[in-house]
């Protein structure tokens, strides 16, 4: 049985995804950073993939 995918939550997780990568890109690099930093890049690799590229959020 497929599951069935809510895009809107997906997009969601996308963009938080991107926008961590980011900030771990602008804010150096710590030990907890690292860590998590190639299971991100995977995931954005995944949505991308998937073809799900919603825009960048802002940092208001």
């Amino acid at each position: 049985m497929l599951e069935r995918v809510d895009v809107a939550d997906l997009n969601m997780r996308y963009q938080v995804a991107v926008h961590t990568r980011d900030r771990l890109h602008t804010e150096g690099s710590t030990a907890l950073a690292n860590r998590y930093k190639g299971r991100i890049e995977d995931l954005i690799s995944e949505f991308e993939h998937r073809g799900i590229q919603p825009p960048a959020l802002s940092d208001d």
